[in-house]
């Protein structure tokens, strides 16, 4: 049980998790900020087409950054996976993975619902899918630097 609870107090405490509580807060409290939005997109319609396609390959991207995150091609003795902490870590990457999911879905949803984003909502999902997956990269990508660095470090010292 307390590793169920540890697992959803990760994902709470996330930058990912702030870019839905952001677009949330816009959505019901900032609601006049979707007709500003909306106008600007409606005169770029086919830019506007192909945007759904930023989370699909970001998600894409994290999959494989995922992969150097938690097997580093500097740690060619499997020093990571030794680490005590390597299973918060993989959990860690986990939901990293699960936000990009649901980004990756929300995007292709908001598109299917209103492909020229002429609707607010379908603007702020769609914008909520593209930040949280940049959001989501970022962290991804400083992992991976992380990580490599550590096992570098500790390869040389071993």
């Amino acid at each position: 049980m307390r590793e169920l609870i540890d697992f959803f107090r990760r994902a709470v405490v996330s930058p990912e998790f702030l870019v839905v509580v952001l677009s949330v807060w816009v959505l019901f409290a900032e609601p006049q900020w979707l007709g500003i939005v909306t106008k600007i997109l409606a005169g770029a319609p086919e830019g506007v087409k192909y945007i759904s396609l930023v989370p699909v390959a970001v998600a894409v991207w994290s999959i494989q950054q995922s992969k150097a995150i938690l097997f580093p091609a500097e740690d060619t003795k499997g020093i990571l996976q030794q680490w005590p902490k390597f299973q918060k870590l993989k959990e860690r990457v986990i939901i990293g993975l699960l936000f990009q999911a649901v980004f990756c879905a929300l995007g292709i949803g908001a598109w299917i619902i209103s492909p020229s984003l002429s609707n607010g909502t379908a603007v702020i999902v769609m914008g909520m899918s593209i930040a949280g997956a940049l959001v989501g990269a970022s962290t991804f990508y400083l992992a991976g630097i992380m990580s490599a660095e550590i096992t570098k470090h500790h390869a040389t010292k071993i």
